[in-house]
């Protein structure tokens, strides 16, 4: 099998979310960090935010010498370690306003809610007959990197001030958008519950 045609298959084991699920996830991560309907979404403090949501997860800003995730990665989220690290160079850029570098951050921030939220990893391979014929825009919401990107986009998106003809506005503009919406609200209560129960039995334990 060619270079080419491995990524081509590249393809995950993950739950399918529909558009609407994924701006629910953001809807629900810009809830976490304290944000109102027309607050702009900040990476860099929500990056800060996440051992206050849940002391389980957490980050580190990696300096260049230190950096050994490969020159084109700029963030990545190990869910062995529960942690985001992004190289300090973007995370500088992020502060000093470089969307692209903002957007880095909060692509990695949606892979962590991912992954807290549903168990969804990284890229992993999946099954060899799926090919350029299947992989499709539909089959695209069934891959964590894509559904990392949807989440990011919709986390600024939100807090747009858009008029009604934004991505966001259609989305939310469905009654069942905000049922589902609140049940991915009541996984993430749910999920953030049982974390705090395990913190307290390990403090229990020492």
């Amino acid at each position: 099998m060619t270079q080419e045609k491995a990524c081509v298959c590249r393809k995950v084991v993950s739950p399918y979310l529909t558009d609407d699920e994924l701006c629910a996830v953001a809807h629900v991560i810009r809830i976490l960090c304290g944000l109102g309907r027309n607050d702009t979404f900040d990476p860099v403090r929500a990056l800060e935010l996440i051992p206050f949501i849940s002391t389980t997860y957490g980050w580190n800003i990696v300096a260049a010498e230190e950096w050994v995730f490969g020159e084109q990665t700029h963030g990545i989220f190990i869910p062995e370690k529960r942690c985001v690290y992004i190289h300090e160079a973007v995370y500088n850029r992020a502060c000093g306003g470089n969307m692209q570098d903002k957007f880095t951050i909060a692509h990695e921030i949606a892979h962590l809610i991912l992954y807290m939220l549903f168990g969804i990893e990284y890229s992993e391979p999946f099954n060899p007959f799926i090919t350029e014929f299947t992989h499709n825009l539909k089959d695209c919401y069934g891959d964590p990197e894509l559904q990392a990107d949807a989440v990011a986009v919709y986390m600024f998106v939100l807090g747009d001030k858009a008029d009604s003809h934004s991505i966001a506005e259609k989305v939310t503009q469905k009654p069942a958008y905000w049922v589902i919406v609140l049940c991915v609200a009541l996984i993430a209560y749910i999920v953030l519950l049982h974390e705090r129960g395990k913190e307290g039995e390990e403090k229990i334990a020492v």
